[in-house]
């Protein structure tokens, strides 16, 4: 039986608290690098975040046969 995915049943809260950790992790590595030669490297992170939220996306969009739901 196949099922529709819908993004309202993904849970936002959660990826709003996801990203506001991340944020707040992006903060503590500018702020600790700055003024030194890893300066800048907040910038990397930001890549991996934004990466790591687009993987997610696409595999919540696989509906894997016989999962519980």
């Amino acid at each position: 039986m196949s099922r529709y995915v819908s993004f309202r049943d993904f849970d936002w809260l959660l990826l709003v608290f996801v990203l506001m950790i991340c944020g707040l992790g992006v903060m503590e590595i500018r702020s600790a690098t700055m003024h030194t030669k890893f300066a800048g490297s907040h910038v990397k992170q930001i890549y991996w975040v934004v990466a790591g939220v687009g993987m997610m996306f696409l595999i919540s969009l696989v509906n894997l046969p016989g999962a519980a739901g």
